[in-house]
């Protein structure tokens, strides 16, 4: 089980760029979803994103986003001062969003969705960091013992982004998506409770906190 409050959940990974452990998850608030709307400046990037979304992404369409139960949030620098988990509204510039939403089936397995970073924040540890922070915030907080996202294979960067953070591809699957007929081939990719309690990051961070069941 893991042992520690989670409100004090910090990862002491080393990227090759920033330390997750500058970054925090804050809340979404829906006053964040235009800037989060304007992340996407291409129908392609949508149609990777989010295929059942339509072209160009609405502010109302971000605020949909989230399923019931499930949660979003913001991905914000550390070193912002001046906010809360509960309370954002001077984090002026958010980095990255994500969200997670419980399976239909099961309240212990959990789905990672609409994973985006800020243009002008990719290719420095971000995608990474909100990926680790959101796969921490699960297992820790919300007593997941799975967790799953699919992406297209064509998106290397997020393939590799998911990889990097644990993730391992488990098989292929097609889907209809946005009211189309047309069936997507995705990779769905999956981490368990147990693989997680293995990651380097993890028993590095909290070698006395972290026990398996």
């Amino acid at each position: 089980m893991l042992r520690f409050e989670c409100g004090t959940v910090r990862n002491m990974i080393t990227t090759a760029f920033r330390r997750v452990d500058s970054f925090r998850l804050v809340a979404f608030q829906t006053h964040f979803a235009r800037a989060v709307s304007r992340w996407v400046t291409t129908r392609e990037e949508l149609r990777l994103l989010a295929p059942s979304s339509s072209y160009p992404l609405l502010v109302s369409q971000v605020c949909t986003w989230v399923k019931p139960g499930g949660r979003a949030f913001l991905l914000v620098d550390a070193s912002e001062s001046h906010f809360s988990t509960t309370s954002i509204r001077c984090v002026m510039s958010p980095l990255g969003y994500g969200e997670l939403n419980p399976m239909r089936a099961r309240n212990d397995h959990f789905w990672i969705g609409h994973v985006i970073v800020d243009p002008a924040h990719r290719g420095t540890g971000c995608g990474e960091a909100l990926t680790n922070l959101l796969v921490d915030h699960a297992f820790a907080c919300c007593g997941a013992t799975r967790i799953s996202l699919v992406v297209f294979p064509e998106n290397t960067s997020a393939v590799r982004c998911y990889e990097n953070a644990g993730f391992t591809m488990v098989r292929e699957e097609r889907h209809r998506l946005g009211g189309h007929g047309f069936r997507y081939r995705l990779l769905r990719f999956e981490m368990q409770r147990s693989d997680y309690l293995t990651l380097p990051r993890v028993t590095s961070a909290y070698p006395n906190e972290v026990t398996a069941k």
